[in-house]
């Protein structure tokens, strides 16, 4: 049990690591598209 355990913790931070990795690629495409708005 303990080893599903830190798995699934493992798969949630992976998944919120590409959920940011998406954010931050996405907040660059509308900086470059509109300008210095950051």
């Amino acid at each position: 049990m303990k080893e599903s355990k830190s798995n699934s913790a493992k798969a949630d931070v992976e998944g919120i690591k590409k959920d940011i990795e998406s954010l931050v690629s996405r907040l660059r495409n509308l900086k470059g598209k509109s300008g210095d708005i950051l």
